[in-house]
């Protein structure tokens, strides 16, 4: 856990007590640490560095003519922000060198920041409430972003669900010279590392992966200096967290887990197989509906913006359950996006047998691979709103770059890196930040960082989806220390049961927060459509669509009502 907010520009001596005010849930447990910093012309540098567990997740240093302040945890020992491309871990931080002032964020989004300006100053905030205790920033929505939200159950990219108001793209900085307006730019481009003419020596990619896994617990282990955890999902990825874990000489580090009941689906007997080998001090959490329905509406507000990916609430109850024995936890996120996830696996198919040189065509299939809303965003949102929010060609544009682009020149290598861009950097890695921090645990994944990053985009295809097996490179590594079960097995991952509780325990309240009378007034969405997604059966073969479409529904508008202080 930690965090970082203030601004820089013309004095106001209320502010960042104000911004501060916004997240008592960030530093409940270990307060933080007020720099007020006078600069040339009458401006101010003023900013906050959220504790946690270890001093060591925050970094500050001061000369007469240059400031560095960091949140978060740096793999490297040199801070000199002219060497950013170099920087790597999980973190946000500032530097302000003569009258320049710049913002980063690591390379893979662990850690998040937004930021904005006005006519006085440049605000910025591990959490996007914060920067409208200045009143002079408007709450203002912008109207693409919400077929954005249904397409993707997240907002793609820099911009937000406000206008005028950013998230800082991973792997990039912000510069800002008062008065002038902002600049963006990246620092980390692993897209144009690939390098498959060379001669492959296997063995030799499977000691470096591994070797680079095990770093990455190690340092944050040595750096941390506090109780750490893991949580384990029984999938292959977690369950290479845990074994190298191991490995790395954390041979009494205690595990957590979710389930829903013995009626669902879940990964217990995969995850039995992990503790039979490692016998970890494990915890098991089961989640059901009245565990977390009260303050639904306090977890989507830590969320900031509208994610509607049910997976959110187990992150929160495993992160507000874990704890209270530890102050720090690896995941397994990275998985995926790093070694070829099964979900490239459609894109790749439609890619040999369709138009290669139709980017829009690939645009569409991609926004339709996510299997929310996108196919049915004509009868989910009014006509005349659709139109006004740009329709189908503002949202094509939102990942049509991607496609244009000449790198990264292999297909799988293109997936992969739209999927750490857009579904990593601001889907599952700022979801997993804010439901922690929320709870103030640190968590950390090892797979999942610039250097993991950059090593497999300079791997060859055929190694991270070897035929239909996903993530064989990964598999291989640890192939003798995670059982051969959970190696072999097909992807699953954590399976909500929304389908099965909307037709339960969340019916009455479903229908509450989705009632005609609010729905109506709005005027952004059609009832008779939502109506359709209420009456649902669950042996219908739609229903898990329909049940995700819900909690996306019902998400936006708790998000709504707090955010914007509206029912």
């Amino acid at each position: 856990m930690s965090g970082l907010y203030g601004y820089i520009g013309r004095e106001d001596t209320s502010l960042l007590k104000k911004m501060g005010e916004t997240l008592p849930h960030r530093k409940r447990k270990y307060g933080e640490d007020i720099h007020r910093i006078p600069l040339q012309n009458g401006l101010f540098l003023e900013f906050a560095l959220i504790h946690s567990y270890s001093k060591n997740f925050s970094r500050f240093q001061k000369d007469e003519n240059k400031i560095f302040a960091g949140s978060g945890i740096f793999l490297n020992n040199n801070l000199d922000v002219s060497g950013l491309s170099s920087f790597d871990g999980a973190f946000i931080g500032l530097a302000y060198t003569g009258n320049e002032f710049l913002l980063f964020r690591d390379p893979a989004g662990i850690k998040v920041v937004y930021y904005a300006q006005n006519s006085d100053r440049f605000l910025f905030s591990s959490e996007l409430k914060a920067l409208f205790a200045d009143k002079k920033l408007e709450k203002k929505i912008r109207l693409s972003a919400i077929p954005e939200y249904f397409t993707y159950s997240y907002i793609p990219g820099k911009e937000t669900m406000f206008q005028n108001i950013y998230e800082l793209e991973a792997g990039s900085y912000v510069k800002y010279q008062f008065p002038e307006a902002f600049v963006s730019e990246r620092y980390f481009f692993p897209e144009k590392k690939e390098n498959f003419n060379r001669e492959i020596n296997l063995e030799s990619i499977k000691n470096d992966l591994k070797i680079t896994i095990v770093q990455n617990i190690q340092s944050f282990y040595k750096q941390s200096q506090c109780d750490i955890g893991v949580f384990l999902s029984g999938g292959i990825d977690s369950s290479a967290v845990l074994a190298l874990a191991y490995e790395s000489g954390l041979n009494s580090i205690p595990s957590f887990s979710v389930h829903f009941g013995n009626q669902y689906i879940s990964e217990n007997e995969y995850i039995e197989l992990m503790l039979k080998r490692y016998k970890t001090d494990h915890h098991y959490l089961e989640i059901k509906p009245s565990m977390f329905l009260k303050n639904l509406s306090d977890i989507i507000y830590y969320l900031d913006e509208p994610i509607g990916d049910p997976v959110t609430v187990p992150n929160y109850l495993m992160s507000e359950y874990a704890s209270d024995s530890v102050s720090a936890v690896f995941n397994g996120e990275g998985g995926d996006p790093c070694f070829g996830g099964p979900k490239n696996i459609p894109m790749l198919l439609s890619e040999l047998y369709s138009d290669r040189d139709n980017v829009e065509q690939k645009a569409r299939l991609y926004l339709y691979s996510y299997q929310r809303a996108y196919k049915s965003l004509s009868q989910l949102l009014t006509p005349d709103f659709f139109k006004e929010a740009g329709g189908e060609e503002k949202l094509i544009s939102t990942i049509l770059p991607f496609f244009e682009t000449t790198e990264p020149k292999d297909f799988l290598n293109k997936l992969m890196w739209i999927n750490i861009r857009r579904k990593g950097a601001n889907l599952i890695l700022p979801k997993v930040d804010k439901m922690s921090s929320a709870n103030s645990l640190f968590a950390y994944p090892p797979l999942f960082l610039g250097n993991i990053i950059s090593l497999s985009m300079n791997l060859p295809p055929s190694l991270k989806l070897k035929g239909n097996i996903e993530k064989w490179i990964l598999k291989e590594v640890v192939r003798g220390f995670v059982p051969e079960e959970i190696i072999a097995r097909p992807k699953s991952g954590m399976r909500v049961p929304v389908r099965f509780w909307f037709q339960n325990e969340m019916k009455r309240y479903a229908k509450k927060v989705l009632s005609k009378k609010r729905i109506k007034r709005q005027g952004i969405f059609n009832y008779e459509y939502i109506q359709t997604l209420l009456s649902y059966k669950e042996n219908e073969v739609y229903a898990s669509r329909y049940g995700l479409k819900l909690w996306m529904l019902i998400t936006f508008f708790l998000w709504w009502d707090r955010i914007l202080g509206e029912e």
